[in-house]
């Protein structure tokens, strides 16, 4: 048990500070996908994100929904690549004030060290997202049933319950 809190102590909280500016994007996926992230951003920083999110997965085929909830697997595939250190705020602030359809990508890699192919995937598909490393990384689970009613997850790993508890503070 004092390795977990070793490891906990270490691990650094998601920034409670306002989101960063929004780059401008040449094209409106571009410019949905950062609305989306700020909105992201914006509800954790609030304190919405759980209902954000729930309300973000029963909608998942509608455009602004599905980029919340990359923006949500994006911060936890971030996070778990980088330890902890750095999340979806970082890769904002990597973007600048502009962005092309090939920034995300570069942005990411500048971030954690290294491509996100699996994201990177997901974000260029039309089929059903895999939220799972979302969940897994933030202990979290659907409790209703198909997405719906997004809670902590009674069998989450000690270290993913303390990580989700300073993500929902």
């Amino acid at each position: 048990m004092p390795m977990v809190v070793l490891l906990l102590a270490c691990a650094a909280a998601p920034s409670r500070q306002p989101p960063p500016d929004l780059p401008v994007a040449a094209d409106e996926d571009g410019s949905r996908s950062m609305r989306a992230w700020g909105a992201y951003l914006a509800a954790e920083h609030d304190g919405t994100l759980v209902e954000t999110l729930s309300a973000a997965a029963a909608r998942e085929t509608e455009p602004d929904h599905r980029d919340l909830l990359l923006a949500w697997v994006l911060d936890a595939e971030v996070r778990r690549a980088t330890g902890d250190r750095r999340g979806l705020r970082e890769v904002l602030v990597a973007l600048g004030p502009t962005l092309d359809p090939t920034e995300p990508a570069t942005a990411i890699a500048e971030v954690v060290g290294h491509p996100l192919p699996a994201w990177e995937a997901q974000a260029a598909s039309t089929s059903r997202l895999d939220l799972g490393p979302a969940l897994q990384w933030w202990g979290m689970a659907f409790q209703e049933g198909d997405r719906a009613g997004l809670g902590p997850d009674p069998g989450a790993s000690p270290i993913a319950a303390a990580r989700r508890a300073r993500w929902l503070r």
